[in-house]
């Protein structure tokens, strides 16, 4: 890692990389699906998807995460997450305390297995704007109620073994 990159935060090296994929969608023609997309779900360690249709936030922001040389998950699941990375203390109400790049977890639906992960962008009058993936089935920013959110955690540079 460069000096450079030392000063810079770790949240938004990770953020830089998923920037880049803004506009990535699944594709619409029925048995068609994105190569792109798929190959997150290979990047972090799952070679048999095969389609676009399994919920893919996770597997996007674990890849986005790798190539940033990040610690990441190994999992399909958002709400694994949950627990990970150096917790980000926020006000529920307001988000203040939420920065662009922090990982955030939210529910999804009733079942306590679903959620949503993505990367903060900001918060305002108790809405989440997020970055991430499978938001309306492509890449965008997307406005999530904080009252949804059941975590938020702060990169971490992955360690490698030697």
């Amino acid at each position: 890692m460069t000096k450079i990159h030392q000063a810079i935060p770790t949240r938004l090296l990770v953020f830089d990389v998923a920037v880049q994929k803004i506009g990535l969608q699944e594709l619409s023609e029925p048995g068609k699906h994105d190569q792109e997309i798929i190959s997150f779900a290979k990047d972090i360690g799952h070679a048999w998807v095969s389609d676009d249709e399994l919920a893919w936030c996770a597997s996007f922001f674990g890849s986005c995460m790798k190539s940033a040389g990040m610690q990441y998950l190994r999992t399909l699941r958002a709400r694994d997450y949950a627990g990970f990375g150096k917790s980000v203390k926020y006000d529920p109400a307001t988000g203040e305390g939420i920065l662009p790049g922090h990982g955030l977890v939210f529910t999804r639906g009733a079942n306590p297995l679903y959620g949503h992960l993505a990367f903060a962008c900001s918060c305002r009058k108790g809405i989440a704007y997020v970055l991430g993936g499978n938001q309306s089935n492509q890449v965008n920013v997307s406005p999530y109620k904080l009252s949804r959110l059941i975590y938020a955690f702060e990169p971490e540079i992955r360690v490698e073994e030697k």
